[in-house]
């Protein structure tokens, strides 16, 4: 047995029973292992992986090499032993990031400058929309940061506000290039497009300029009525809990999901417990006819194929049953292991009982088998009463809430009189 089919074991396999029906528990566990391999492969390989890179990326483990980190890096603290013959100390040496030499770093800033001319702004150096500018460049190793003179035009971060700019407006920018600890200043002066709009756009521009004009004129009153119609354009205000309402509808969208799963799932579990308690209502009948079967002569198989016969009409859980096994025992199976198996498949203690006892019946014989076969009968019976016992008392609880009601009435009309003398 594989370990996967040792985590699964025994409870599971008996708990997975419905989700798999008609198998037995060792196809069962082989179903389960499967689907098991199958999840956990990827996790294996993953796990594998992380190993190895853990392993075999490292850096060298030689004490007396370094290798520093890129430029613009940190810095690395190293633990150092030094050694006397009188005295021993551990010091801790700062081992800092790869510097660029003068010259490199000119020729360096030659080539970004020429991306930033050519890929970035381009000739004509005229932005109508925003703009990426990057905090690194990739295959260079340096952190740029990014600086205007007019943020209200254009942000550090590339952001065109040019929705109010009637003209093109020069900005200066700045980018300041660190070389670790160097750095090197670019510089360029660009134009910003006025945004062009269309014709909708404009209808829509001049609307809010409508709004904004008369907001601003009537700031010396206490409350500012929001027009219904503007340049032929309807106006209308948001909610201020829209945030709120969307929140809900979201909140009563995940509740119906969940009412409809947990609904579901409730219902499955009512027809199971429908599906054991008519087999159950049956098992008398079932039993006494298996009795009369064996009394007349048959044999435990003979009288197996004709309850299978009379009782595998319908579609309930008793049929079913039978027919699985009865398919089980036509096709070779060993008959004491298809009759236990049976009564365990029931999930009824009256059948798991039953089950037994034709088990035992197949392999060592039983001497008092219809006696036995009589007491279950019996049991069965007595188990009837009080089933019926049970529902009169239900149905006496659920007539007392209409007697409470009715007794509220009586007292209601035989109180009015003495309420209504004063």
């Amino acid at each position: 047995m594989n370990i996967f089919k040792r985590l699964i074991g025994e409870s599971r396999t008996d708990q997975a029973r419905p989700v798999y029906p008609g198998k037995t528990n060792a196809e069962i566990r082989e179903i389960m292992s499967g689907e098991l391999k199958k999840k956990t492969i990827p996790v294996i390989a993953v796990s594998a992986l992380l190993i190895a890179v853990t392993l075999f990326s490292g850096e060298k483990t030689d004490p007396y090499k370094v290798n520093r980190n890129d430029v613009n890096g940190e810095a690395k603290t190293i633990d150092l032993r030094l050694e006397t013959d009188e005295e021993i100390r551990n010091e801790k040496l700062t081992v800092g990031a790869f510097e660029m030499t003068d010259e490199e770093i000119d020729l360096m800033q030659g080539e970004i400058e020429k991306y930033f001319d050519e890929e970035l702004f381009g000739s004509k150096n005229e932005i109508g929309e925003s703009v990426d500018l990057p905090e690194d460049i990739p295959g260079y190793p340096v952190l740029i940061t990014w600086n205007t003179d007019d943020p209200g035009v254009l942000t550090p971060a590339g952001e065109v506000f040019n929705e109010n700019l009637s003209e093109a407006k020069p900005v200066h920018l700045t980018g300041k290039v660190m070389y670790g600890n160097e750095f090197r200043m670019y510089e360029k002066t660009v134009t910003i497009l006025p945004r062009e709009y269309s014709e909708k756009e404009l209808v829509f521009k001049r609307g809010m300029g409508e709004i904004r004009s008369d907001e601003k004129s009537g700031r010396n009153e206490r409350e500012f009525i929001i027009p219904e119609a503007v340049l032929g354009m309807k106006v209308s205000v948001e909610g201020e809990n829209r945030l709120m309402k969307i929140v809900l509808i979201l909140l009563l969208v995940t509740g119906l999901f969940t009412a409809t799963f947990l609904g579901y799932f409730s219902e499955v579990r009512k027809k199971r417990q429908k599906r054991i308690a008519g087999a159950e209502e049956r098992y008398k009948e079932f039993v006494s006819k298996l009795m009369l079967y064996l009394t007349a002569g048959l044999s435990v198989r003979g009288a197996w194929k004709r309850l299978t016969d009379e009782f595998s009409g319908g579609k309930d859980l008793l049929g079913d049953m039978l027919t699985i096994s009865e398919n089980e025992l036509q096709s070779g199976e060993y008959e004491a292991d298809i009759y236990e198996r049976f009564g365990n498949s029931m999930e009824s203690v009256m059948y798991q009982r039953l089950g037994s006892i034709l088990s035992q019946q197949v392999t060592k014989g039983v001497a008092n088998l219809t006696l036995l076969l009589s007491k279950e009968v019996s049991e069965a019976v007595a188990k009837e009463r009080e089933k019926i016992k049970v529902k009169s008392a239900l149905t006496g609880t659920k007539l007392l809430i209409p007697m409470m009601g009715m007794l509220v009435i009586v007292f209601a009309i035989l109180l009015m009189p003495a309420f209504t003398s004063f």
